[in-house]
């Protein structure tokens, strides 16, 4: 289980790009590209940019950005 804390989050954005495998970045999607960039403002497990797939990435962000600023 991968878990970011709130306060952990620099910025959060839709993604369309195609992401390839990097140093420092994490890619958690089980079909499809992944639609939400998240940048952490302190590195976990190596990773300073999180890709993640969701149903509702609008929706999400939305939610996460009112809770960050």
């Amino acid at each position: 289980m991968f878990t970011i804390a709130l306060d952990n989050i620099k910025t959060i954005e839709f993604n369309q790009s195609v992401i390839r495998r990097q140093k420092g970045v994490k890619r958690y999607n089980f079909s499809g590209a992944p639609n939400i960039h998240i940048v952490l403002k302190t590195e976990i497990d190596d990773a300073k940019q999180i890709y993640i797939g969701v149903d509702s990435p609008q929706k999400m962000i939305s939610l996460v950005q009112h809770r960050i600023n």
